[in-house]
């Protein structure tokens, strides 16, 4: 078969720019080592500056790039001098190797967006650094790649070469690997449905008397006296026919069960194993960070030592490519607005030599990226001098004032420089972090300096979300800025200067209702009247939102928006849920936002004041697990029952001894004492025993809710299947 020469050359291309800019950053790291380093490391830098030179030359002229050749073989010329003792390459010279290294990184940008290299910078080096080359006297002939040194006995063999992946093939493998995540999470429920249709065969079974052995004790039989009446010969038939149904499909939904488990289990070590190769170190989002540091700091005359920790912490890589340009904005604030002058550090008692530490830990699901430094903090009063010149809204408070300097166009700077001033910095990295599912904080210390604390997820794949109703819409909220769930009367919420806000905590926030911001109609409160409230908080402060329907909490696939939705602000992601079906994952942030900016909880409050209340009945959850007993009583709540808790079947009987309940909802694998034997305790109370039970389970196993049923419970549902409206159904047809 032919080789198509267009399509061999694109890869090439592409796989070529990817080798430049890592060698770019190689590059760039080597000459400001060499710039620092003593004599006896300088050998072994400018030996790797080498061959980092004369790869790139190699690559380039495998695919024809030649003014990247030239530039690398002028460079490789330049470090071979030095080896030799014949050049030094003092302050000016490296200052020229950087503008090379520079030229190289944006000749591959160009090659990506197909631009042409004659109009970029390389054309004009060229010829000096050819001058610099031939100021060492270097032979004309190429020079040689020097002999390796022998490998130690800790670098890897020969046999252990590095795979390399595009990003483009690293994203279609994720999203492949995606796919396969949502594909497989989908017969979950039709195993509910074979189930459900068990019992449906059963039910009819009974229902036209055809009972067989497994439904009741065998009765006496004595043909002779006439005490048992044999059936119609079809109806035995029949009979037989349905229990033989039954025992098939139990045996189909048995091997469904196993295989489907296994077939997790390997979709999800598969999906963990492609997450990983995802997975990049901190390090390099922050590699132009010592480049630029020590650009800035010779423009502002500034003396600035960089920090780096936590390098190795593993972040998905696209974050750490939408990473850099934050940091970067970062950085540069810190010099320009944090870092004083050497001699006013001096005269504060400080070092000349400024610090800016960039740092990422891992804290739960979540990385956080610090950028600090130790200059002289925010100056309050010059952000509310520009604050009001720029018309923007007074603030009391300094958290308020802090808030500020993320405004878009917001800058204190006096004259636009070529650092700072022209009212771009800050809001960026606001937006991206947003963007990103993230939230932003600052903190600052008079004399002592500021520090910039970014939270966000380790990739953005999936998502932990809440899922909660608008109108007749399904959407999902990021757990991460979940702060409390409430169920409250709508008399809670409190009319403060022609707004709606709600106490708590010992805190005024402001109360919106989703419908309201998302332009959809409400559906109104439940029967008691009482509201179901998200309480969201990010560092921008706390808004309630008010939801017509709380759901489960789930891990969520996230997929990106069509484009005619990525106009809604509101609206971040789609998030696929495990049957397959979309909910659209709001933008958290957004919301707070714009229920701290707008009146349109007042509006929603009214209708919502005007419905009343009933006569609640009570039920008691009991489950293991926080979160599912909070989800749990927050649907029941939002449903208008009286809910209390309890985190296992002991603590439950013990509650059911003092307390009346109308209702038990329990789960079944518990410490101490399990749903079946809770259930076992209530059946054989006299005072308890008439006591409604659903039993809720992770397993959707046929034998487990055949155990449920024969232990006394009124109902069983599967937490594969569980959301608001089989509980809310299950929960009304037990009562």
């Amino acid at each position: 078969m032919a080789v198509d020469k267009d399509r061999l050359a694109k890869r090439l291309l592409a796989t070529f720019r990817t080798e430049l800019q890592e060698h770019c950053g190689n590059l760039e790291r080597g000459l400001l080592e060499l710039e620092a380093c003593d004599l006896e490391r300088r050998q072994h830098v400018l030996e790797s500056l080498f061959r980092t030179a004369h790869s790139l030359k190699g690559a380039a002229r495998s695919v024809n790039v030649e003014l990247v050749e030239h530039c690398c073989h002028w460079l490789e010329e330049v470090f071979g001098a030095e080896r030799r003792g014949t050049i030094h390459i003092d302050n000016a010279r490296l200052e020229l190797c950087l503008k090379a290294a520079d030229a190289i990184r944006d000749a591959g940008l160009r090659l990506e967006r197909e631009q042409d290299l004659s109009s970029g910078p390389l054309p004009v080096l060229l010829p000096q650094l050819a001058a610099m080359a031939s100021d060492a006297k270097a032979s004309p002939q190429r020079l040689e790649v020097p002999a390796a040194r022998p490998k130690a006995a800790s670098e890897p063999a020969a046999t252990d070469m590095a795979v390399r992946l595009l990003p483009a093939q690293l994203d279609a493998l994720s999203q492949k690997s995606t796919n396969l995540v949502m594909v497989g999470r989908r017969p979950l429920a039709q195993l509910d449905r074979m189930a459900d249709l068990i019992d449906r065969v059963r039910q009819r079974r009974l229902d036209r008397g055809l009972r067989g052995t497994a439904d009741r004790p065998a009765a006496p039989q004595s043909v002779a006296a006439g005490t048992t009446e044999a059936a119609p010969a079809g109806g035995s038939r029949l009979r037989r026919d349905l229990i033989d149904l039954e025992k098939d499909l139990q045996a189909i939904v048995r091997v469904l069960t196993e295989d489907l488990h296994d077939l997790g289990l390997a979709i999800s070590e598969l999906d963990g194993d492609v997450q990983s190769i995802r997975m990049s170190p901190f390090s390099e989002a922050c590699e132009r960070l010592p480049r630029v540091l020590r650009d800035l700091a010779a423009a502002t005359g500034k003396k600035v030592e960089l920090i780096l920790r936590g390098e190795d912490v593993r972040v998905d890589r696209t974050i750490l490519q939408r990473l850099r340009d934050p940091l970067l904005h970062m950085v540069r604030n810190a010099v320009s607005h944090g870092i004083e002058s050497p001699e006013v550090r001096a005269a504060a008692g400080k070092p000349a030599t400024g610090r800016i530490t960039v740092s990422a830990r891992l804290r739960g699901s979540t990385v956080e990226i610090m950028v600090g430094d130790d200059g002289a903090g925010l100056d309050f009063s010059k952000i509310r001098e520009h604050a009001r010149a720029q018309a923007i809204p007074e603030v009391a408070d300094e958290r308020g004032l802090a808030e500020t300097i993320f405004l878009s166009g917001f800058s204190t700077a006096s004259a636009v420089s070529r650092i700072s001033g022209r009212g771009v910095g800050l809001d960026v990295v606001k937006s991206e972090v947003e963007a990103m599912r993230g939230v932003v904080a600052v903190e600052t210390e008079s004399g002592r300096g500021t520090r910039f604390i970014l939270s966000l997820p380790l990739t953005l794949s999936t998502v932990r979300g809440l899922l909660v109703q608008a109108g007749n819409a399904d959407f999902a909220i990021d757990t991460f800025l979940v702060s409390k769930i409430l169920r409250l009367p709508a008399g809670a919420v409190l009319s403060a200067q022609g707004r709606s806000v709600l106490q708590l905590d010992g805190k005024v926030i402001p109360v919106a209702s989703l419908a309201d911001l998302l332009g959809l109609p409400k559906q109104g409160v439940d029967r008691t009247g009482k509201l179901a409230i998200v309480v969201l908080a990010s560092a921008q402060g706390s808004a309630a939102i008010i939801v017509d329907g709380l759901n489960a909490e789930r891990e969520l696939v996230v997929q990106a928006l069509d484009w005619r939705l990525q106009r809604s602000s509101a609206i971040s992601a789609a998030a696929v849920l495990p049957d397959g079906s979309i909910a659209l994952l709001l933008n958290a942030a957004e919301l707070i936002a714009a229920a701290r900016a707008s009146s349109a909880g007042r509006t929603a409050l009214a209708s919502y004041q005007e419905e009343a209340g009933e006569t609640m009945r009570r039920i008691l959850v009991v489950d293991d697990s926080i979160t599912t007993r909070t989800l749990e009583q927050n649907i029941l709540e939002a449903a208008g029952y009286e809910v209390i808790l309890a985190s296992d079947g002991l603590e439950a009987w013990h509650l059911l001894q003092e307390r009346a309940v109308d209702l038990i909802v329990s789960d079944i694998e518990m410490p101490r004492m399990d749903g079946f034997a809770l259930t076992e305790a209530v059946r054989s109370s006299p005072r308890l025993s008439g006591i409604p039970i659903v039993l809720v389970t992770a397993l959707a196993s046929e034998d487990h809710r055949l155990r449920g049923m024969q232990a006394g419970a009124d109902a069983y549902l599967v937490k594969s299947a569980f959301d608001q409206e089989t509980l809310l159904d299950a929960v009304r047809q037990v009562l």
